[in-house]
């Protein structure tokens, strides 16, 4: 949880309460995923306290959901679609926006459904398909993946979702609590993944399948996607990391 104070276009001090929080992902325990919600039931609790304090105009929630937990297994997701979590991540997922609508009637409250996002190769942190493809591609390393070629997602950058939902932190918005979806509405198929960081590496990927627990088609409606939302080109971020990942090593 990040607990941003600053300065807004009408001059006033607020605070915006943002949760990125939690190491939970699609193959979370129901136990982590429990233990995930307590936590943010804690924050929501210190946030009502703030509330209390501040009264409902100093306090906004910014709360990152899971398009891809929340809509597992279907395809061009659209507005009449409904929620389909399959596993104890979009469970969680499910009740933390849930808890949060219920805030909206008192705060502004920002909901975003990312899909699947990539980003810069980090220690010590849950690497997602493109990273790993990246890092082990420069190291000559083999890929193992959980999932099938065919595999259709949806993928869109880290920096583009941080830069839109800042953007949004320092925009004052009334309550409602409607969520907004952070998707680039491009399917792409695994396949399509690897051929592309191989065209950017300039070399072939040693790549190996293991259990398909995470093979399952997510995809979305271009129609969905935030008005104000613009993720790059797929081979466009790729190239970004790979770049960032050479020049830090």
């Amino acid at each position: 949880m990040e607990l941003a104070l600053g300065s807004f276009p009408d001059g006033s001090a607020r605070n915006a309460v943002v949760w990125a929080a939690g190491r939970a992902g699609f193959s979370a325990s129901t136990d982590a995923c429990e233990s995930e919600l307590a936590a943010f039931q804690d924050a929501a609790e210190a946030i009502d306290g703030l509330v209390a304090q501040r009264g409902p105009g100093g306090v906004s929630l910014h709360l990152v959901s899971s398009a891809g937990g929340l809509y597992e297994g279907l395809t061009r997701v659209s507005t009449d679609s409904p929620l389909s979590p399959k596993r104890p991540y979009g469970i969680l997922k499910e009740a933390q926006e849930r808890r949060a609508s219920v805030m909206a009637q008192e705060i502004p409250v920002r909901i975003y459904r990312v899909s699947s996002v990539y980003g810069y190769p980090q220690p010590g942190h849950r690497g997602g398909l493109i990273a790993e493809l990246i890092k082990n591609g420069v190291e000559r390393r083999p890929s193992a993946l959980y999932g099938a070629m065919d595999t259709l997602r949806d993928y869109v950058g880290d920096e583009e979702v941080g830069r839109h939902i800042a953007r949004r932190v320092m925009k004052w918005a009334p309550t409602g609590g409607k969520p907004e979806m952070l998707v680039s509405g491009r399917p792409t198929s695994v396949a399509q993944v690897v051929d592309l960081v191989e065209k950017v590496l300039r070399r072939r990927l040693l790549v190996s399948f293991e259990d398909a627990w995470n093979a399952r088609d997510i995809t979305f409606d271009s129609a969905l996607k935030a008005p104000d939302f613009h993720p790059e080109p797929l081979r466009t971020g790729i190239s970004r990391l790979l770049s960032k990942y050479l020049s830090r090593r």
